[in-house]
């Protein structure tokens, strides 16, 4: 996992979020949650309905659709793929037209046990530019997620 959010080959790129959050769960309890694809629109915020195809377990190239609300846009159906499933880092998105819209998760134990939860999304450019009058509706969506997540394992933990 880098440290740096987008990579630099990019012309032009938006970060919507790059924040940590630490929760008392362990690590492996909250990569099961993060992992369990199928289970997100249960949780998260805003995310009404999620479609993924019929392959056991989510992998690596595993695609599905979410159904998205975020105030103020309609409703909204959004492709992803799984890029990255591996311990500690969850990474999906879409792109096209050499863009691209990434979110991931990055997660590191804690000395205490717990851990540490990086939650990071961006796009890169056109995709960037496009969406650039939709940024704030972005960041609010991401930042309840990551809310939630803290609370979800604050329970739970």
């Amino acid at each position: 996992m880098s440290s740096e959010v987008t990579p630099s080959s990019y012309l032009f790129h938006r970060v919507w979020i790059d924040e940590t959050v630490e929760v008392a769960a362990p690590l492996s309890e909250v990569q099961a949650a993060l992992e369990d694809v199928r289970t997100w629109a249960d949780w998260t915020p805003g995310m009404r309905k999620l479609r993924i195809s019929a392959e056991e377990p989510v992998h690596r190239g595993s695609s599905f659709w979410m159904l998205l609300k975020m105030h103020p846009l309609p409703p909204l159906w959004v492709p992803a793929v799984v890029y990255v499933l591996q311990r500690g880092h969850i990474e999906w998105g879409g792109g096209g037209l050499r863009s691209v819209i990434r979110h991931r998760f990055e997660l590191t134990e804690t000395k205490s046990g717990g851990t540490a939860v990086r939650h990071a999304e961006y796009a890169t450019n056109l995709l960037a530019i496009v969406l650039l009058p939709f940024e704030k509706a972005f960041r609010a969506h991401d930042r309840r997620w990551s809310a939630t997540i803290a609370e979800r394992f604050a329970a739970e933990g």
